[in-house]
């Protein structure tokens, strides 16, 4: 059985990535910045850095989540 806190982690990961993905499709790549996904989520720059190490690596998560869906 997943802890609250692992599923809020995964929660927290998943929201993240899921905006950035947002974000590429209806600003384009220029409008997927920390800050801005950020914003959407509503956490800090450094809970983004906890998570990811780029932009590049939240939308490679988001893309890894579509695969194993299918």
């Amino acid at each position: 059985m997943t802890s609250l806190r692992e599923s809020k982690k995964r929660a927290t990961r998943q929201a993240m990535s899921d905006a950035a993905a947002r974000l590429a499709l209806d600003g384009g790549a220029e409008a997927v910045t920390v800050s801005n996904i950020t914003s959407a989520v509503g956490v800090s720059p450094r809970t983004f850095h906890n998570y990811f190490s780029s932009v590049a690596d939240s939308l490679l998560h988001y893309t890894a989540d579509v695969l194993e869906a299918f």
